[in-house]
């Protein structure tokens, strides 16, 4: 996001920095910034004397590093102890997010960006959770514009599963389990959600709309949600696809 200042540009030092993970911390450091991009970066003194009639923003009790990354992220806008659900066994806990309400895709990764830049953090990975798995690709563009427009980069995961949906036996599962109870069971179940062909034709889609791999302002990964939820037939595809579009595999393992 661009500075709002009528300045083309500004520098921007503090009395410490971590301009780079390699090296010690850095005294009266600063960058210089013009629209949204860092022109030139050095000792505070330094780019006041390049950049003599530039104004500045600093101070000696700050600190200036670059933006944190939100390594795992399902940005879900409202955090899951609102509604009650506790930290509990990945299964019981999974089951009980039903109770969360269906947010509008691009106003909830617009709050959660939003929120992720007041805290610092320029870049999050977005493992998404589907609404309604018919109208992925449509919740998957409105999520990918929400962080856009607020000016946070996304690397964005859409999920497949195509086993063990919720239960590691289903066959028993289900043969145990009251006739009564088994209409509540069956939307979870893996026919409900994409093929695999379906599947990829959707990353392959959202990557030719939004992977930019010149700004890197969005990353299109591939996600087999976890090992016990895809089979390896899935996981290989995944591979191939990440290999062949020289992107990411995302994966939740325990």
């Amino acid at each position: 996001m661009a500075l709002e200042n009528s300045h083309p540009q500004q520098i921007i030092w503090a009395g410490t920095a971590l301009p780079n993970p390699h090296v010690p911390a850095q005294s009266n450091f600063g960058v210089c910034v013009e629209g949204n991009r860092i022109v030139a970066a050095g000792l505070h003194q330094e780019l006041t004397d390049r950049y003599p009639d530039t104004p500045q923003t600093g101070g000696d009790h700050l600190l200036l590093m670059p933006a944190l990354v939100n390594s795992h992220d399902h940005g879900r806008a409202i955090g899951t102890g609102s509604f009650g659900i506790a930290d509990d066994l990945l299964e019981i806990w999974l089951l009980q997010l039903g109770a969360q309400p269906a947010l509008d895709p691009y106003l909830a990764a617009a709050f959660d960006g939003l929120q992720l830049l007041k805290s610092g953090v320029g870049t999050v990975s977005h493992s998404h959770n589907p609404r309604n798995w018919q109208t992925l690709e449509t919740e998957a563009n409105q999520t990918i514009q929400g962080y856009r427009d607020v000016g946070i980069r996304v690397a964005f995961h859409p999920p497949i599963v195509d086993q063990n949906p919720i239960a590691y036996d289903s066959e028993a599962f289900h043969r145990h389990l009251p006739a009564n109870l088994r209409s509540l069971i069956e939307p979870t179940d893996a026919s409900s959600v994409l093929s695999t062909q379906d599947y990829f034709c959707l990353c392959h889609n959202l990557y030719n709309r939004f992977h930019d791999d010149q700004q890197h302002t969005v990353q299109i990964h591939v996600s087999p949600a976890g090992g016990q939820w895809c089979s390896d037939p899935l996981l290989l595809e995944a591979v191939e696809f990440a290999q062949q579009h020289q992107t990411r595999v995302q994966m939740h393992r325990a």
